[in-house]
């Protein structure tokens, strides 16, 4: 049985991710890790410089970080307290031979337009500019530090605009007049 371990699964991305996976179906075993109870996943671990990683994460599992703090009610100590707790994470995992990680960060990391003001891509240079997507961006240069020491195998995803169940925000508002058919004045905006 592959192992999918799971950091964060009551985040909107991964609540998202785990409704669509199918994880009985396809043989996976989920671990979640999170600071929330109110979850019916296999496993809790409290996710903080305390806990013993060699309990739960295996040399061949799969790691899927969603975890962070919300960017609407970031605060600089919440930050810092999770800097130093996913510092102490990916140390961990590499003493224990894991090597597969996938880290969900955000495409605010490359700032809101490019330096010339053109569309944003994959290969356009970092440019955060909200405490969020600084605090992504410092989580992207701990796992690239990581990598230099002790060869982690991972992938940065940095998603733009996610929807699903349970979106909230602007995006949720147009999604319920869509809903509504009522059309929108969208062809003159830039």
């Amino acid at each position: 049985m592959s192992r999918l371990v799971i950091i964060g699964g009551n985040s909107f991305i991964a609540k998202n991710f785990l409704r669509n996976c199918n994880y009985n179906k396809n043989n996976l075993e989920i671990i979640n890790i999170n600071t929330n109870l109110s979850n019916n996943f296999h496993k809790y671990i409290k996710f903080d410089i305390k806990t013993n990683w060699s309990k739960y994460i295996f040399k061949d599992d799969t790691i899927i970080f969603f975890s962070s703090p919300s960017h609407t009610s970031i605060k600089n100590k919440k930050i810092l307290i999770f800097l130093k707790n996913f510092s102490y994470f990916l140390n961990s995992i590499s003493k224990l031979d894991i090597n597969k990680l996938i880290f969900i960060s955000s495409q605010k990391v490359l700032g809101e337009t490019s330096e010339d003001n053109n569309k944003l891509f994959c290969f356009s240079r970092p440019n955060p500019k909200t405490k969020y997507s600084k605090y992504k961006f410092e989580c992207e240069n701990l796992i690239l530090e990581n990598n230099l020491k002790h060869k982690l195998n991972f992938i940065i995803l940095r998603p733009p605009v996610v929807i699903g169940h349970g979106m909230k925000g602007n995006i949720n508002l147009i999604s319920k007049f869509l809903k509504l058919r009522i059309p929108l004045p969208i062809k003159f905006i830039n």
